[in-house]
């Protein structure tokens, strides 16, 4: 038994120490590393907030690991106290420190590439694991040295904690991009009208106003026109168009007018009927790059240079780009599809993929957080023609 405790000690014990320093050492360069892209480098706001706590992790981590170099006595609180030595206040600290950094910027990542990229998850799940044993070694000797840690450095370590809490109140409940309403209202009406039985132009005027507090980004449109015949008759369609181009802007309280023509060649349409698919993005949660490609849509629909699939690489921070892999945007704009019918009409559909070896792959419900979040809004109106 003794021998198996001095091999414990002397082998086991200082090669565990070392190897879960290098753990901390690898994940304080990569937390620092993302950090300082977000913060410098940002995209949004919320990405520069949140590489301002990785960069602050990083530098936490990085100070750990040459506090925990420089410590020359064993790493146990019933030695410091046999000896009755003080013991090195502030590389304790900052050891310890940065091993909960570390265990936190390993976990963050863990967590965000859950689900999306298995060897970053496996990787640095056990990166958080050895920054974890490291804390729990240190924990002991953190404690007994805890008297005599100067009040200047408590008071450093309490503030730095009380703003950071301060700062991320200030976003959630000031700042609060997410948690306003985020709505564009819409609305048809019909202008000048010629002609006369089965021959008419109408003028059909569109307005749109984003009444969020920060600009949308237009993801997917489309306008279907039907003409009714009669009470409770149904819509032949007359014209399909896109109101907005991917990509485009709305700014808050502005409001945007639309005009098109709809020509009525049918006889007995007494009535329009405008079904508007709108899907947006506000800046604060989605920033587009560039255009990925723009290829036929065929799925369901004619082959035709209306029919188009249009995909964009989504700009994220650096933190989820790196736990999660390339994402882009794509958008299907069907105008023509197969064997159209009243409940097979034009559309438009939006959704995220993931890109693995050029080709997309499905990635998780992007409900998890608001980074991906695409608000579509759907508006049947009916218009009496006079």
């Amino acid at each position: 038994m003794r021998g198996v405790k001095r091999f414990l000690i002397g082998f086991v014990f200082p090669v565990s120490v070392f190897l879960s320093s290098l753990g901390l050492l690898g994940t304080a360069s990569v937390a620092f590393w993302i950090g300082f892209q977000d913060l410098f480098l940002p995209v949004s706001l919320a990405a520069q907030f949140l590489g301002l706590i990785y960069f602050l992790a990083g530098i936490f981590g990085l100070a750990g690991c040459a506090s925990l170099a420089s410590l020359a006595m064993p790493l146990s609180r019933n030695g410091w106290r046999k000896n009755r030595a003080k013991p090195p206040t502030w590389q304790i600290a900052f050891a310890f420190g940065g091993a909960v950094a570390g265990c936190y910027a390993a976990a963050t990542i863990t967590w965000y590439s859950l689900g999306y990229r298995t060897v970053i998850t496996w990787l640095f799940a056990a990166l958080a694991t050895t920054c974890l044993f490291l804390a729990c070694i240190m924990l002991p000797a953190f404690s007994a040295a805890w008297k005599y840690i100067a009040g200047s450095l408590k008071g450093l370590g309490i503030s730095a904690a009380l703003l950071a809490l301060a700062a991320q109140f200030w976003y959630v409940s000031v700042y609060t991009p997410e948690n306003t309403p985020a709505a564009v209202n819409t609305s048809f009406s019909i202008g000048a009208m010629t002609g006369k039985g089965a021959s008419r132009v109408v003028q059909v005027d569109l307005s749109m106003e984003d009444t969020g507090s920060v600009p949308a980004v237009a993801v997917g449109s489309i306008i279907v026109v039907g003409g009714i015949r009669g009470t409770g008759g149904d819509a032949t369609i007359l014209k399909v168009l896109q109101p907005y181009s991917n990509g485009a802007w709305l700014f808050p309280g502005n409001v945007v007018l639309f005009d098109f023509l709809v020509s009525v060649n049918e006889p007995g349409v007494d009535a329009l009927n405008f079904q508007l698919t709108f899907s947006f993005a506000r800046t604060s949660w989605l920033t587009l790059g560039r255009l990925r490609t723009s290829v036929p849509y065929v799925k369901g629909c004619l082959r035709s240079s209306s029919d188009r699939q249009s995909q964009w690489y989504v700009v994220e921070s650096h933190l989820y780009s790196f736990a999660q892999g390339p994402k882009v945007l794509y958008s299907d704009y069907c105008k023509y599809p197969k064997n159209p019918t009243t409940k097979n009409i034009p559309f438009v559909k939006v959704g995220f993929a993931g890109v693995r070896n050029g080709r997309l792959v499905a990635i998780p419900t992007q409900s998890s957080r608001p980074g991906l979040g695409i608000i579509t809004d759907y508006q049947n109106e009916t218009i009496l023609l006079n």
